[in-house]
C-alpha cells in the first residue's frame, strides 16, 4: 500500500468571500458568513483529521491570497479595533492544534518538500508555472490560478495544480 508521509494544504484552503473587498458593501453570498465559512472548513479537516488519524505525518497549511482577506481585514483602519475578537483562519480551523506548520505570509512564505517547493503562488498570465519556476529556480507547485498549467524545464519543473475545491458546496 501506499504510505503517506504528508499533508500539505497551499492555500485558498476558504474564500473568505464574507471579508472579500469585491464585494463591499453588499452581501456576496447570502446566507454565507465567516462563521459559516469556518464552519465549513472545519467540517472538510475534521475528515482529513479522520482519515489520518493521529499518524504521525507532516502537516503544513500555508496562506493563500484568499486566507489573506482576513489579515488585510483587520489591518483596514475601520476594522482593526475588532482584531482581538474576529478570530483568524488559523484560530478558527484550530490549526495549531491539529498539528499543522502554519505559513501566513502567502507571497513570501513556502515549505520545501525535496527538491520541490510548495507555494500558494502569486503570478497569473499565459504560463504562471513557467513564472514561478523561472522566478525562484526551483521546481515548485502552486494553486493560486485556481487551474492547472505544468511546465518542465531540465531537471526543473512548475506545477500549477489547479482547483481542488467543491463547485457545489455553499461556499467553496
Amino acid at each position: 500500500g501506499i504510505k503517506l508521509s504528508g499533508l500539505h494544504f497551499i492555500g485558498d484552503f476558504l474564500d473568505l468571500n464574507s471579508l472579500s473587498a469585491h464585494d463591499k458593501g453588499q452581501v456576496a453570498i447570502p446566507g454565507i458568513t465567516l462563521g459559516k465559512e469556518y464552519k465549513e472548513g472545519n467540517k472538510v479537516l475534521d475528515m482529513f483529521d479522520k482519515a489520518f488519524g493521529s499518524n504521525n505525518i507532516e502537516r503544513t497549511f500555508i496562506y493563500g491570497n484568499h486566507e489573506d482577506r482576513y489579515l488585510r481585514h483587520i489591518k483596514d483602519i475601520d476594522n482593526s479595533k475588532f482584531a482581538d475578537a474576529l478570530t483568524s483562519p488559523k484560530e478558527a480551523l484550530k490549526l495549531e492544534e491539529r498539528g499543522y506548520k502554519v505559513y501566513t505570509n502567502w507571497k513570501e512564505d513556502y515549505h520545501q518538500l525535496g527538491q520541490l517547493q510548495l507555494i500558494h503562488g502569486e503570478f497569473c498570465g499565459k504560463s504562471p508555472a513557467r513564472s514561478h519556476m523561472d522566478k525562484l529556480k526551483s521546481s515548485v507547485m502552486f494553486g493560486h490560478t485556481h487551474r492547472v498549467d505544468i511546465v518542465y524545464d531540465g531537471e526543473k519543473a512548475g506545477f500549477n495544480i489547479g482547483w481542488g475545491g467543491d463547485k457545489n458546496a455553499p461556499a467553496f
